[in-house]
C-alpha cells in the first residue's frame, strides 16, 4: 500500500499536451518584434593588435570588428582607431566574470563601443543599464529558438548559435543571428596557468605567458594556448573549423551576417583569411576552395 501511495504521489499529470508548440509560437512572436540596426556582412574577431591593425588597413566592407584583447589599454586604443577609421567596434567580455573582474567590464563600457560581445550571463545586468547594444556569443549556449528568444527578451540585438546547433533549426529567425564561418574552436577554459606548468616556471607568475605555447597531441595536432586579461587560459583546437562547405545552405536559409575568428594569425594571414571569405560571401570564390586555400596558407 505504501509503495502504491508513493507512486501516486510521484505521478505528474500533463497540464498541456501542446505546451512545446505554444512556447515555439511565443518565441516566433518575440523574434518578429526585433529590428536590428546592425549591418549585415562579414565580421572579424581579433585577438592581437597586429591582427587589428591588419583589419583596419583592409577593412573594406566589413560589418564589424570584435576585439578579444589581453590588455585593457589595447582595447581603448583599438576603440579609438576603429572610430577614426569609421568601423563598427565591439570588444568581447571575458568568458567568466568573478567579483574581482569588474574593472574589465567597466573598461569595455568606458570606451563607448558600438556593441559588446557578451560571453557570460553575469555581464548582462550591468550592460542592460548602459544602453550599449549587446551581441550574444556562442558560449551562451543558444541551441534552439526557445533559449534564443529568452536572450532577445533580455535586450540582445544579435545572437551567435552554439557550434553544435543545426543551423536549419533557426532558419525562421535568421535575421537575428550571426554565424561563425571560420576559426579555431575553444576546447578548454581554465584558471590554472598552463603556461607556467608547461614551461616549468617555479614562482607563482614568471610571465611564462609572454611565450607562444602550443600543446602538441600524440597525432601531431598543435592546439593553441592563449591567456586573457584575468590570466585564465583557453586552449583552441589545432584543427581549423570552417563552415564554408555548408555556406550555400546557410545562405539559402536566410543568414546574412557572418563572422571569422582569428587566434594566432599574423598580419599577412589575417589579410588572406578576410580576402578569401569576403570573396566567398560575394560569390567570387567557391565555398569548396576558400577553406582549402586558407588551410594551405596557415601555419600548422
Amino acid at each position: 500500500k505504501l509503495v502504491t501511495q508513493q507512486k501516486q504521489k510521484l505521478r505528474k499529470e500533463i497540464a498541456d499536451d501542446n505546451a512545446l508548440d505554444t512556447l515555439r509560437r511565443e518565441a516566433k512572436n518575440v523574434f518578429s518584434s526585433v529590428h536590428s540596426s546592425f549591418q549585415n556582412g562579414l565580421c572579424v574577431l581579433v585577438r592581437t593588435m597586429e591582427q587589428f591593425d591588419a583589419v583596419i588597413q583592409n577593412a573594406g566592407s566589413l560589418a564589424m570588428v570584435y576585439a578579444d584583447l589581453e590588455k585593457l589599454d589595447q582595447i581603448s586604443a583599438a576603440a579609438a582607431k576603429a572610430k577614426a577609421a569609421g568601423i563598427k567596434f565591439a570588444p568581447a567580455t571575458l568568458r567568466i566574470y568573478t567579483p574581482s573582474d569588474s574593472e574589465h567590464l567597466d573598461k569595455l563600457i568606458a570606451c563607448a563601443p558600438d556593441a559588446i560581445l557578451v560571453r557570460n550571463l553575469s555581464a548582462i545586468t550591468k550592460l542592460k543599464n548602459t544602453g550599449i547594444k549587446m551581441i550574444g556569443d556562442f558560449s551562451l549556449n543558444i541551441t534552439n529558438e526557445l533559449s534564443a528568444a529568452e536572450f532577445i527578451k533580455m535586450g540582445f540585438e544579435k545572437l551567435t548559435p552554439a557550434y553544435e546547433l543545426r543551423i536549419a533549426k533557426l532558419k525562421d529567425f535568421a535575421s537575428s543571428f550571426e554565424v561563425i564561418l571560420h576559426g579555431r574552436i575553444p576546447l578548454f577554459y581554465t584558471e590554472h596557468c598552463i603556461f607556467t606548468n608547461t614551461l616549468g616556471t617555479t614562482d607563482s607568475c614568471g610571465k611564462a605567458c609572454a611565450n607562444d605555447v602550443q600543446l602538441v597531441e600524440v597525432k601531431g595536432l598543435a592546439h593553441r594556448l592563449k591567456r586573457d586579461w584575468a590570466c585564465r587560459n583557453t586552449i583552441f583546437s589545432g584543427a581549423l573549423f570552417s563552415a564554408a562547405n555548408d555556406f550555400e545552405n546557410i545562405k539559402a536559409a536566410g543568414f546574412e551576417r557572418f563572422r571569422i575568428e582569428l587566434v594566432d594569425e599574423n598580419a599577412e594571414q589575417t589579410k588572406t583569411v578576410i580576402d578569401k571569405y569576403s570573396k566567398m560571401i560575394e560569390g567570387r570564390l567557391s565555398p569548396t576552395l576558400a577553406p582549402k586555400q586558407i588551410e594551405d596558407f596557415e601555419t600548422p
